[in-house]
């Protein structure tokens, strides 16, 4: 079955959504374009009735956190954009596309997910070298968390996951967001870390077949179930104990690299995922996915990770 028209509005979806500069060229030039594109954000929030759970304005690219209302994604994002390029075009005197031609989004559909993705939004800017502390940077929702008045902003949803009460509940997902930013030190400490950034290779696809978060296509002998990419990773972290903040990290360490090979084989293996939407789900290169795809292939794997994929295959046909 193919996927369903873009048309069809899907309410109450939360998705992850990544918007990338044209070329990887900046789209906001000064603080004035920070805050123009905030506040169109506003402005079509209050039409088109959706959530904003996260966010960050990185200098060439965006990650927003959202739920869909009655109005799909595609909408949201294409009357947003086009009315921000058009503006900036205007006030810099350029001409040109200003975002890439499409944009990323991944269907988040567990919690445990939603607070690890926030965590990894909110920290863009340190791992980016922009600021030292996660609260130094005035274009996140992170602030909002903390506090600060931000009506784009919906705290209420991910502060209810660690207390009713709301300021034990922002304490909370502060210490919980440094969590990350200590995994993140110690990973840079490690001798085996791969100190370089990852460079994101994108295919160009046309506008309107943005990724979604995939489900099974079924092919011959699969197992006959769908999953998400999500369940897979909730698998994975309880089997291995590594965090998925580990696993989209570049840390090398071996429990952790078996992690996300394990994760890797099962979503494009057994549940048909495709590689470039389970690489954009781990922020790595398609070429990567494949690498790993291909140690499988060739058996370059250890023992216990065979083991485990066999459990899991086994564990998905009793159930």
């Amino acid at each position: 079955m193919g996927r369903p028209s873009r048309n069809y509005p899907t309410p109450d979806t939360v998705y992850h959504v990544i918007c990338r500069g044209n070329n990887r060229q900046d789209i906001f030039l000064d603080n004035h374009d920070y805050f123009k594109y905030l506040d169109l954000w506003h402005k079509y929030k209050a039409e088109m009735g959706f959530e904003v759970y996260a966010y960050v304005l990185m200098p060439n690219h965006v990650h927003w956190l959202l739920k869909t209302g009655l109005t799909p994604l595609w909408e949201i994002m294409h009357r947003m954009h086009s009315t921000y390029a058009k503006w900036f075009n205007h006030r810099h005197e350029r001409v040109g596309h200003l975002f890439q031609d499409r944009y990323k989004s991944i269907i988040c559909d567990t919690d445990s997910y939603l607070l690890v993705l926030a965590r990894y939004i909110h920290l863009n800017p340190i791992r980016a070298g922009l600021v030292s502390e996660v609260n130094h940077y005035p274009w996140s929702s992170f602030p909002g968390y903390c506090g600060h008045e931000n009506t784009i902003l919906n705290t209420s949803f991910l502060l209810s996951n660690f207390s009713p009460e709301t300021t034990k509940a922002r304490h909370e997902l502060i210490s919980f967001t440094r969590e990350g930013i200590d995994q993140q030190q110690k990973a840079a400490e490690n001798p085996d870390f791969n100190k370089k950034q990852q460079k994101e290779k994108w295919h160009l696809r046309p506008f309107n077949s943005h990724i979604e978060q995939p489900r099974i296509k079924l092919k011959k002998n699969q197992i006959p179930r769908q999953l998400t990419i999500n369940q897979i990773t909730e698998w994975v972290i309880k089997e291995t104990g590594v965090t998925l903040t580990e696993m989209i990290s570049n840390l090398q360490q071996r429990h952790v690299t078996e992690a996300r090979s394990l994760l890797i084989r099962i979503a494009v293996g057994e549940a048909g995922i495709k590689r470039s939407d389970v690489a954009v789900f781990l922020d790595k290169n398609r070429s990567q996915v494949t690498r790993v795809m291909e140690k499988w292939a060739n058996k370059d794997v250890p023992p216990q990770a065979e083991q485990r994929l066999a459990k899991f295959v086994s564990n998905l046909q009793q159930n």
